[in-house]
């Protein structure tokens, strides 16, 4: 019987113009009414998580950094926060990259280092309501404990910063591409497969009892603990080697079709 259903955001359940399908609202409300918990994976921060999900939030779990921090029910699950050694040393490689924007993720903000950009007042709260963006002059003094740092590339995170950081850091931490202009940076060990580890501790489900939907790399832990794990149409060719089912691409509302499919052939 399932009992827990985890999905990443980017181009596996967000649509292509980066809005939500509407119907994942309902259907949240729905898989909880017949006692399926839903929880989102993404590289974004718990709050700016929440806030996408409006007032189906308080109903669902988050797995958030790429697995370095979770919460459910408003209760913590998982929480591996970077040391300030560690941050140190990612800020000082990072700041010999030439022509890349680091950043640090912590539960609510994503912390910039120099000030925002100007922008008519309206403009600026929107943005800073929904990202909970925070500007600093030193990212060495970040109040809140770090999960993840995030290197933008606009040059190219494969093949121009990628190495150098798996040079500088892969042998103490976690190094990953997330997409092709950013590279993650996070405790040894860490990925989305740890943080559904945790969070299937934590509601005491089990694999089989688990669905699990993903398109890129950095999915492909949190697929091999999901017996119902599906690829999206879109999904890069590896990560469909590790999905025992396919759905539709994110622009066809794939985690939808497969969550309403498997709810109608068990009669649910």
């Amino acid at each position: 019987m399932l009992k827990l259903i985890v999905t990443d955001m980017d181009n596996t359940l967000i649509l292509p113009d980066k809005t939500m399908p509407k119907e994942i609202f309902p259907l949240i409300a729905t898989l909880r009414q017949k006692g399926i918990r839903f929880a989102a994976a993404s590289a974004r921060h718990y709050d700016v998580l929440y806030r996408m999900f409006e007032d189906a939030a308080g109903l669902m779990g988050f797995i958030c950094d790429n697995g370095a921090y979770g919460e459910i029910d408003s209760q913590p699950f998982e929480g591996k926060p970077l040391s300030q050694e560690e941050l140190a040393l990612i800020i000082s490689v990072c700041e010999k990259i030439p022509g890349t924007h680091l950043s640090l993720s912590a539960r609510n903000a994503m912390y910039y280092r120099g000030e925002p950009a100007k922008h008519d007042n309206e403009v600026t709260l929107s943005v800073n309501s929904l990202y909970h963006k925070c500007y600093i002059s030193d990212l060495r003094d970040v109040p809140e404990a770090v999960f993840r740092a995030t290197l933008y590339d606009p040059a190219g995170a494969l093949t121009h910063s990628l190495p150098v950081l798996k040079e500088a850091l892969g042998n103490c931490m976690s190094v990953t591409a997330t997409d092709y202009v950013c590279v993650d940076v996070m405790k040894t060990g860490v990925n989305k497969g740890t943080g559904l580890a945790a969070l299937q501790r934590h509601l005491q489900v089990k694999p089989e009892e688990t669905m699990a939907f993903g398109d890129y790399y950095n999915d492909i832990e949190m697929l091999d603990l999901a017996y119902y794990s599906y690829a999206v149409e879109n999904a890069e060719e590896e990560v469909k080697k590790h999905c025992r089912f396919l759905t539709k691409s994110n622009a066809q509302r794939g985690v939808i079709t497969a969550i309403a499919s498997y709810l109608k052939e068990n009669k649910l």
